[in-house]
Order: structure tokens, then C-alpha cells, then sequence
């Protein structure tokens, strides 16, 4: 029974070391970098812990352009993020980096690609007023990230978004 609790602690500190590491990556730029160990935190995590890192994965995954990928995580995960004022925040800011990937997709038809942006950003707005709703924003280091994060840049100028300043 003793040698499951230290495989479980093993298992644990691993996760976390993945999390701090993805986080570090985060901080550089290392978007891709960040991903890989967003999918391992993934893997060894469950429960709340497991929330948090699909929740991180969305944005990493957004950050390396995987726009559909980050998107259908956000979508998965929003209705279970009915008090967490954090979560709503971070998909917030995955479906606005889901706008941004698909902004950037040359790919697709301009009829389309406006479709999808514009479904995302009113997404990522809904988002992130539902955390305003909750005082979010009311705190100035959560204000000042609205303020300054370049995951938002996709929706900082569209309607609603000053409102969220004014919180």
C-alpha cells in the first residue's frame, strides 16, 4: 500500500514539474515547446488538476495556430467553468486566439474565415464578460492582464470589450 502512495507522489511531482516547465516555455515564447508538456501534465492529470491542464492546453494550443484543436477544447470545457471566474477568463482567451488562427488561415474562403473569426470572438467575449459578471476584473492584476495579454489582441477593439475595463 506504501509503494502506491509514493507512485501517486511520483506521478504527481512529475505532472507538476510538466505544468512548470510548460509554464517557463510559456513565458519564452516556446508556444511549441509549451505544448508538449501541456499534453504530458494531460496525461497524468485528472480531476481538478486535469480541468486546469486541458484548460492551459487550449491556450498553448492556440498560441502554435491549432485554432480548431484549441477551439474544441474551449467548447468542451466552458460548461464546466460555471464558477470558476479563472477558467472563464483563460477560454476567454483560447477562443480569441481560435479567432486569431483562423485569421490567419489563408486557406480558407474570406466568407468563411470571417464567419468563424467573428464566431470566436463573440465566443471569447461571452467568456469573458460571464468572468466580469463574477468581479474578475475588479482586482487590478486581472484588469491589467484584459489590458495587456496578446491573446486578447483579436478582440480588444470590438464592442464590449472596453466595458470589461470599466467592471
Amino acid at each position: 500500500m506504501a509503494d502506491r502512495g509514493k507512485t501517486r507522489d511520483a506521478f504527481t511531482e512529475l505532472r507538476m514539474a510538466d505544468e512548470k516547465r510548460a509554464e517557463t516555455f510559456a513565458e519564452l515564447s516556446r508556444h511549441a515547446d509549451a505544448l508538449g508538456d501541456w499534453e504530458h501534465a494531460v496525461a497524468q492529470s485528472q480531476g481538478g488538476d486535469l480541468v486546469w491542464a486541458r484548460l492551459n492546453r487550449a491556450l498553448a494550443l492556440g498560441r502554435v495556430n491549432e485554432y480548431v484543436r484549441a477551439e474544441t477544447e474551449a467548447d468542451a470545457l466552458a460548461p464546466g467553468a460555471k464558477t470558476a471566474v479563472e477558467a472563464r477568463y483563460r477560454l476567454g482567451c483560447a477562443d480569441a486566439l481560435a479567432a486569431t488562427g483562423a485569421e490567419k488561415n489563408s486557406a480558407l474562403a474570406s466568407d468563411d474565415r470571417a464567419k468563424l473569426i467573428e464566431s470566436y470572438a463573440v465566443k471569447a467575449l461571452g467568456q469573458l464578460q460571464k468572468a466580469a459578471d463574477r468581479g474578475h476584473f475588479k482586482l487590478e492584476v486581472n484588469r491589467e492582464k484584459l489590458k495587456t495579454s496578446t491573446d486578447l489582441n483579436t478582440v480588444r477593439g470590438r464592442d464590449g470589450f472596453a466595458a470589461l475595463l470599466v467592471e
